[in-house]
């Protein structure tokens, strides 16, 4: 019968990594500092920072609803004082939005209805956090806190905030809060429809024509829609282009 070497090394297995647990909460500490930063936040009554500790993966879930719950609070106490509290969005579609049909029309008119009737607190929640057709509606608000929290909502893309740089029934500050936000300015679908739009304040307009690509500028150079000085500003540097 074989005798086998017993001396003869036997290969050690490498101990297993060990594998994260994405349920596990995280650290103590961990969680004191994020507490440190929403309440520096919300003392601050920085809206925005709260949104990017909202938007951080890194959030507990539970932290992420105390922070909703911060947000509203904050906002709403300003729409309060902005006034008016209890007006109804303005309905229907946009101009250029194609024909409604009669079950969206119903669907729309529910809504309208549900939201008049909310208190500013719960209009400032769906404004942030609703379904789409709710923020689409909140967006047209008079109150501009309510109108400009749609565009702090998580939920909102820059699809979204194209169509809304076209709407001609919306708040000034909604147009002026997308065209001084570099990260939407930058979409050439978004700073187009801002120009285009004849509710769009002329400085804004005229400061977006600087990055606007030359088969764009003839279009705006055209367009009778807008303002005199943003067209005749787009028509000299249509020319200015031409003799180069």
């Amino acid at each position: 019968m074989p005798e086998f070497d017993t001396d003869v090394a036997q290969p050690v297995e490498a101990p297993a990594t060990p594998q994260p647990n994405d349920t596990a909460p995280p650290p103590a500490a961990a969680l004191d500092a994020l507490a440190v930063r929403v309440d520096h936040a919300h003392g601050l009554q920085d809206i925005d920072g709260l949104t990017r500790l909202h938007a951080d993966p890194q959030t507990p879930p539970e932290w992420r609803a105390r922070i909703e719950d911060l947000m509203v609070d904050l906002l709403a106490e300003r729409a309060s004082q902005q006034g008016p509290p209890e007006e109804a969005p303005a309905g229907g579609r946009s101009k250029g939005g194609g024909p409604e049909l009669p079950e969206e029309a119903a669907t729309r008119d529910t809504t309208l209805q549900r939201l008049s009737k909310m208190a500013v607190s719960e209009k400032v929640r769906l404004a942030l956090f609703g379904t789409r057709e709710e923020r689409f509606l909140l967006i047209k608000s008079v109150n501009r806190i309510i109108a400009t929290a749609v565009l702090k909502s998580p939920k909102t893309n820059d699809a979204e905030v194209a169509l809304i740089a076209s709407l001609r029934n919306v708040h000034l500050d909604v147009l002026s809060t997308i065209a001084n936000t570099p990260a939407w300015t930058k979409k050439r679908t978004i700073a187009l429809n801002l120009i285009r739009n004849p509710r769009t304040p002329a400085a804004l307009s005229l400061r977006l024509l600087r990055q606007t690509l030359p088969r764009d500028l003839q279009v705006i150079a055209r367009d009778h829609g807008i303002p005199d000085v943003v067209r005749r500003t787009a028509q000299r540097a249509v020319a200015a282009k031409k003799q180069d």
